[in-house]
């Protein structure tokens, strides 16, 4: 990290994952004077992309989903100087890599319960779902 003197800024924000960018962003564009301090030699977090040959592929938490209004107002806000790739709709079938080996990601009730990817105790509240009383927060899915 260079020599700044971070007393003198608006903001700083640590850390340079999606987070910690995304709020630096909304920052700068509210006038704000922002310090980005990042641990690691590189921004991103654990999102990566990957090209192998003729494949991409992400590596990180999770994937993105452009249904929710605030991430699609982050990419509006982003254009042009970052462009969205959607996945091909031939890319359905997702993997996750446990154990040594791929798993398909579990696209219902009976592949989430037959997956090695979810623990015992994970099942039992997967099936326990639709008796769960509904949350207050307005965020929460």
């Amino acid at each position: 990290m260079e020599n700044h003197d971070l007393r003198t800024r608006d903001v700083v924000v640590i850390g340079a994952g999606l987070t910690g960018l995304t709020t630096a962003f909304y920052a700068r564009k509210r006038g704000r004077d922002v310090e980005i301090v990042e641990q690691a030699d590189r921004i991103g977090g654990q999102i990566r992309t990957h090209r192998v040959g003729d494949f991409i592929f992400e590596s990180g938490p999770n994937t993105g989903v452009v249904s929710c209004p605030e991430v699609a107002e982050l990419f509006n806000d982003l254009c042009p100087h970052c462009e969205l790739e959607p996945a091909r709709a031939s890319s359905k079938r997702r993997l996750i890599w446990k154990d040594g080996r791929f798993h398909p990601l579990p696209s219902g009730i009976g592949s989430a319960l037959t997956t090695p990817l979810f623990t015992w105790n994970d099942k039992l509240r997967i099936l326990g779902e639709p008796w769960r009383r509904k949350g207050t927060d307005s965020d929460e899915s």
